[in-house]
């Protein structure tokens, strides 16, 4: 989702219940969430560097029982293609 819709999407998120961790965990190059509803992890703002870490950042975040994972799109610049092919087969999994 683009950055807005990701940062409407968090301001809309109940705190998550004391004891119970937060269900959703999302990566982003511009958005964090203000009331640390769910735990974030930044997007490079390289593109080279964003795909060479994307998976591993994916399994980090599956691995702490995430329910959903919010990835903000990348930019539409041609560099950043390989990040999108690469959120696309995780996607397809």
């Amino acid at each position: 989702m683009d950055g807005p819709s990701l940062r409407q999407a968090l301001s809309v998120l109940p705190a998550p219940v004391a004891g119970q961790p937060p269900t959703v965990r999302y990566i982003s190059r511009s958005v964090q969430s203000p009331f640390s509803v769910c735990p974030f992890r930044p997007m490079p703002a390289d593109a080279a560097q964003a795909a060479h870490e994307l998976f591993a950042v994916l399994r980090e975040l599956d691995a702490t029982g995430a329910a959903l994972i919010w990835i903000e799109t990348p930019p539409a610049d041609p560099a950043w293609d390989g990040v999108r092919d690469r959120l696309q087969r995780a996607a397809a999994d």
